[in-house]
C-alpha cells in the first residue's frame, strides 16, 4: 500500500506530466505535386522518385489548434506512400517540433472494400481501383472546358490515418488526399498508373490531429488527488 505522502507525490507527478504532454490538436491543410504509379501508391515529387517528395501548408483557413499559425507554403517534407507504417510521414522543419513523429498507419477507399476495378465502363459519377484491394478511389466526372466543351475528369481519393508519436504521448490523425487528372477518365488513370505513372497533379489533404478525450486524464488524476486529500482528512481525524 502506497503511504499517504507517496499517493500525494504520486498524484502531483501525474498531474504535472499532464500538463507537460506532448499531445497535438487541430486541423491543417497540405498540397503538393504527386503521381500515382504502382511503385508506390503516391510519388510525392519534387525529387521524383522515392522514398519522399516536396509538401506545403496550404490556405490558413483551414489550420487551427496547433496548426493555427502555420502559414501559407511553408515548405516541409512528405514521404512518399507505399508500405505500411511509414515513420515521419510529415516532417516540417521549424514548425512541428523534431521530436513528433507524424507516422502513416492506415490507408483506405471511402468506399470500401466493395468497389470494382475500373474496366471503361464507367459512367458519370462511377467509382472504380487500379487494382482490387487498392486505397485509392477513382471517381469519373466532367468539367466544362471553353472551345472543347465537357471533357472527362477523374477524382483520386485516398483516406489516411495515423497517430503523432511525441515523448510517449499519442494523438490519433486522419483525413483524405485528393487529386483531379484532367482529360482523363478512370480507366485510363489505371492504366497509366500500371504503367509509366499518371500525369503530375497537384494534390490537396485536409488532415485532423485528435487528442485523447478532451479532460479525461485530467479529471482521472484529479479524482486520485482527492482521495489522497480524503485520505489525510482521514488520517488527521
Amino acid at each position: 500500500m502506497l503511504s499517504i505522502l507517496s499517493r500525494a507525490a504520486l498524484a502531483t507527478s501525474l498531474l504535472v506530466a499532464s500538463a507537460n504532454a506532448a499531445y497535438y490538436q487541430g486541423t491543417i491543410s497540405l498540397t503538393g505535386p504527386g503521381v500515382m504509379s504502382t511503385n508506390t501508391y503516391v510519388d510525392f515529387t519534387t525529387p521524383a522518385g522515392p522514398p519522399d517528395g516536396i509538401v506545403l501548408t496550404g490556405d490558413p483557413s483551414g489550420h487551427t489548434g496547433d496548426f493555427a499559425a502555420y502559414p501559407i507554403n511553408s515548405p516541409g517534407r512528405i514521404m512518399d506512400i507505399s508500405g505500411l507504417p511509414i515513420p515521419n510521414f510529415l516532417t516540417f522543419a521549424g514548425l512541428l517540433p523534431a521530436t513528433a513523429n507524424w507516422q502513416l498507419e492506415g490507408l483506405s477507399n471511402p468506399l470500401g472494400g466493395s468497389v470494382t476495378v475500373c474496366d471503361g465502363t464507367e459512367t458519370l459519377g462511377d467509382s472504380c481501383v487500379s487494382f482490387a484491394g487498392s486505397p485509392i478511389l477513382l471517381t469519373l466526372g466532367q468539367n466544362f472546358v471553353p472551345g472543347q466543351g465537357f471533357v472527362d475528369t477523374t477524382t483520386a481519393t485516398l483516406l489516411v490515418s495515423g497517430n503523432i508519436y511525441d515523448s510517449g504521448d499519442i494523438s490519433s490523425w486522419n483525413g483524405v488526399f485528393s487529386a483531379q487528372f484532367n482529360g482523363y477518365n478512370p480507366f485510363t488513370i489505371s492504366g497509366l498508373s500500371a504503367g509509366s505513372g499518371t500525369p503530375l497533379v497537384t494534390w490537396s489533404a485536409n488532415l485532423q490531429v485528435i487528442t485523447p478525450e478532451p479532460g479525461s486524464v485530467f479529471l482521472g488524476l484529479t479524482g486520485l488527488v482527492g482521495i489522497v486529500l480524503g485520505s489525510i482528512r482521514r488520517r488527521k481525524a
